[in-house]
């Protein structure tokens, strides 16, 4: 079953995802991404997508999250 991802309100797979951010590097060298998961996320999905950003182009792909203090 393979990943989907959102891109500004698009769903994707991991090669549209990493043509999508070629594009935006080819239009912005400098260009940033923010990568954020649910939940549910799993690692691995989070890993191939900080991957195709690094493969796209990107110099910078940083991970968002909601930091809950365990207790």
């Amino acid at each position: 079953n393979e990943a989907l991802y959102v891109v500004s309100g698009r769903r994707v797979n991991l090669l549209q995802l990493r043509k999508l951010v070629a594009d935006g590097v080819d239009a912005n060298v400098n260009q940033k991404v923010l990568i954020r998961g649910d939940k549910l996320a799993l690692h691995g999905n989070v890993a191939n997508a900080v991957a195709a950003c690094r493969d796209g182009g990107v110099t910078q792909a940083n991970i968002g999250y909601d930091y809950v203090p365990v207790e």
